[in-house]
């Protein structure tokens, strides 16, 4: 996310490896396991457990536990323009317009 600057992504990329973990890594064997037969319900859950790793604990208010859903969208939003819109312009190119 552009919005990150890389000091920081990098600082939370050395969480995940001191929290004996690879963050590269993990999606490495993600991938994997998505090649022999991970279902993208699976996916859903573990990006639920994160979620509600972080933002689930019992002494959250419930505005910080709605950051959660913000988080979500912006995820979401970001995955939007960087992978979904170049795919279909570029298969509007290919195709043309269904106008």
């Amino acid at each position: 996310m552009p919005y990150i600057d890389k000091l920081t992504r990098d600082t939370i990329d050395e969480l995940v490896v001191v929290a004996k973990g690879n963050l590269d890594s993990f999606l490495d064997l993600l991938e994997d396991a998505l090649e022999h037969g991970l279902m993208d319900s699976d996916i859903c859950y573990i990006i639920y457990k994160i979620i509600a790793r972080l933002y689930g604990r019992p002494e959250l208010s419930w505005s910080q536990r709605m950051n959660a859903i913000k988080i979500l969208e912006s995820a979401k939003d970001e995955f939007m323009q960087n992978y979904v819109r170049p795919y279909e312009k570029m298969k509007k190119q290919q195709h043309g317009d269904v106008r």
